[in-house]
């Protein structure tokens, strides 16, 4: 929860950490009125917790496999944030030893299960679409193929392998269920060219998919007043009918 500036670079110069990002977010999300989101890049646990109680959401803190550096303190952990009860709380990078594998979920990876679906948090390599390809290898032994919500920064592109193996495998991109003249790109935040960011879903909640959008606009664009954006992404919001 740094925010973003024009001329910073997230990735070998990131800004030092700014305290009102926590509020600018909650404040962002508040309107949307949102039963699950899904954090990548997360700062430490009691900053997620506070935005947690500020939206007073139940949360779920998903542990860094890389333990960070001088300008990333802490690498990059991830959390689940959920209106309704959490039934079920899983650090899956760990519990499935992924550390045994080369540049395998070195960033997070976790789920919640929230009135019988299941929802998975992850971010991928940066290093290749082989070390991607090895982490969804991993994801897709163990994910199941019902019920079941995938959301993260996957570092992938739409034309991609790592695209086509989670198609493959039976999830679904809700992006497919965007309108026509849908804005198309999720990164950077500040002049986006690019779209790594998804919410997949297992091929039985396809019918429940209602829409799907890229916000980028303010507040999740940047500000008008000063360029700032929330994050150096620009968070997806999909909509699904599900009934209790």
């Amino acid at each position: 929860m740094r925010g973003f500036l024009l001329g910073e670079d997230p990735q070998n110069n990131p800004a030092p950490p700014r305290p009102e990002i926590v509020g600018l977010m909650s404040d962002a999300l508040k309107p949307l009125d949102l039963d699950v989101i899904a954090l990548q890049e997360a700062p430490d646990e009691d900053r997620v917790q506070e935005l947690a109680r500020l939206l007073e959401m139940n949360v779920h803190y998903c542990s860094a496999g890389w333990p960070g550096n001088e300008k990333w303190f802490g690498g990059f952990p991830g959390a689940l944030l959920s209106r309704a009860t959490i039934d079920d709380a899983r650090d899956l990078r760990v519990e499935h030893n992924a550390e045994q594998y080369e540049d395998c979920f070195k960033r997070h990876w976790g789920s919640i299960s929230v009135s019988g679906i299941t929802i998975h948090s992850l971010h991928l390599s940066v290093h290749g679409s082989e070390a991607r390809l090895g982490e969804l290898r991993l994801l897709l032994e163990h994910a199941a193929r019902e019920k079941t919500i995938i959301c993260g920064d996957f570092n992938f592109k739409p034309d991609s392998d790592e695209y086509a193996c989670m198609h493959e495998n039976g999830f679904i991109d809700t992006f497919d269920n965007a309108a026509a003249d849908a804005f198309p790109f999720s990164v950077k935040s500040i002049g986006p060219t690019n779209r790594i960011d998804y919410i997949w879903v297992s091929s039985d909640l396809q019918a429940n998919v209602q829409s799907c959008e890229i916000l980028h606009r303010e507040p999740y664009g940047p500000r008008a007043s000063d360029d700032l954006a929330l994050s150096d992404h620009l968070p997806v919001l999909s909509e699904l009918n599900i009934k209790a």
